[in-house]
């Protein structure tokens, strides 16, 4: 195939996956509708950037939720794209009532092209690579085409076949199911095609972030730290990287909501956090901690009435349709592993992981486990030092956005301790084989502080 073939081929991908784009959005805003009035902004304006961002993840945990009800690939396809007809009209109708009344907020051109740059930038290599890393080809994408070749995601895709325990049956399926959908609207499979479903994975965390692009030191700071510091992660097939990308963009709009006490800045910071458990196993984690911080933080700023807002925010009907709706797919695919009989490798939760733990933490483990994540910690631990000393110097106390990032980084590392403490495997395979990746999400919570601690100083 000679460079000009490829190029186009290129190009009518990125078109075809822009039409997915847009089907997402819309999709997730069938969703959102009942909620738009609770999204203007209390200027009274609305943002699109992390408008869009919202109805993006949306729909794709709307998407997901519909492949686990009905199973059958193409079905659910013809559903979602109806559905997303409805919702791409609706949100158009709404977007130009906002222009009319001069209430939308589009954002600066600047951020509209970082945001299209950095899509065509991840493009590249997701899309000209081909799947090759192990737990791409042996976990993700072996899921996905098995959800291909069967045609759904139901007992006929075989994943609770004995011979497939080294491929961890029991992860989430959002991705794989993504990508099997992408192959099987273009008919066939290859090795890069369905890679295209991490992109469409990518789309709501960069909108997000460059919806935050107002202070420009953090800002940079932010956009160096995320996504750049992830590199090949982000698009080799493995999830560790998305997992710690959303982990981040959950703690930026928490921390947003609790200064601006805005509703679109919680519903993005909440639905994020629903999106960490349909990415990864350890996505169960880093949304609990997340939560107890946010919790936390909330209960401390109960003086300025922020417990008071918070459970206005929830008291609606409509917001607890809205929080069922986006912990479904995580809901369903439980329901459907206890069905099929999916148990975790890790045994978490057994009395055997329980003694392993306690042993290990008598016979030096820990300190072996300490020793070999140290390395992987330094870039979290560097900014962190830097920051909290220049506010010390300033003699500022740190903000409260802070207190929730460095009490999620700290909770998710112990909770990562205590899996490392408690796994059934030999201890050293399965730290070499996987720390370097697991560490991502406690340095990008670290990033995070370093992100509200520069934005701190960069507002004084």
């Amino acid at each position: 195939m000679s460079r000009w073939h490829i190029a186009l081929d290129l190009i009518l991908t990125m078109l075809y996956l822009a039409g997915w784009a847009l089907a997402l959005i819309g999709l997730g805003w069938v969703g959102l509708a009942p909620l738009w009035r609770r999204l203007v902004r209390r200027d009274g304006c609305i943002a699109l950037l992390p408008l869009l961002a919202l109805a993006w993840l949306c729909g794709l945990l709307v998407n997901y939720s519909l492949v686990l009800i009905v199973s059958d690939l193409r079905l659910a396809l013809g559903i979602g794209t109806a559905l997303a007809v409805m919702g791409l009209a609706h949100l158009g109708f709404t977007l130009h009532r906002a222009v009319q009344a001069g209430n939308l907020a589009p954002g600066s051109s600047l951020t509209w092209l970082g945001t299209g740059l950095m899509l065509l930038l991840y493009a590249v290599p997701i899309l000209t690579q081909p799947l090759q890393a192990w737990d791409a080809r042996s976990i993700w994408f072996f899921h996905a085409r098995m959800i291909y070749v069967a045609g759904a995601l139901g007992p006929e895709t075989g994943l609770q076949h004995p011979a497939l325990v080294f491929s961890h049956p029991d992860y989430p399926n959002l991705i794989p199911a993504l990508a099997a959908q992408l192959t099987t609207l273009r008919g066939f499979w290859n090795e890069y095609l369905p890679k295209a479903a991490l992109w469409l994975a990518l789309g709501p965390a960069f909108l997000g972030l460059f919806a935050l692009a107002r202070q420009r030191i953090a800002f940079l700071f932010l956009l160096t730290a995320l996504p750049f510091s992830l590199g090949g992660w982000l698009w080799n097939g493995y999830m560790d990287a998305h997992l710690a990308l959303y982990l981040a963009l959950g703690l930026l709009f928490i921390g947003r909501a609790l200064r601006s006490e805005d509703d679109l800045d919680f519903f993005l910071g909440f639905t994020t956090l629903a999106f960490l458990p349909n990415i990864k196993n350890e996505g169960y984690l880093a949304s609990l901690v997340s939560l107890i911080a946010w919790g936390i933080a909330a209960w401390q700023g109960r003086k300025f009435g922020r417990v008071g807002h918070w459970l206005e925010a929830l008291t609606p009907k409509v917001t607890w349709f809205y929080c069922g709706l986006i912990a479904l797919p995580m809901g369903l695919w439980n329901v459907k592993k206890a069905l099929w009989g999916l148990n975790n490798d890790l045994q978490l939760g057994s009395a055997g992981s329980l003694a392993r733990l306690l042993t290990r933490l008598g016979d030096g483990s820990l300190e072996t486990i300490l020793r070999m994540a140290y390395p992987y910690l330094q870039g979290g631990i560097l900014v962190l030092l830097f920051s909290v000393t220049v506010l010390i110097l300033q003699r500022r106390a740190l903000p409260s956005t802070v207190h929730v990032a460095l009490l999620t980084a700290g909770l998710y590392l112990l909770g990562l301790l205590a899996i490392y403490l408690a796994t059934p495997h030999d201890l050293n395979w399965h730290l070499r084989t996987s720390i370097s990746r697991t560490l991502l999400g406690v340095n990008a919570a670290a990033f995070v502080a370093g992100y509200f601690m520069l934005g701190e100083i960069e507002e004084k």
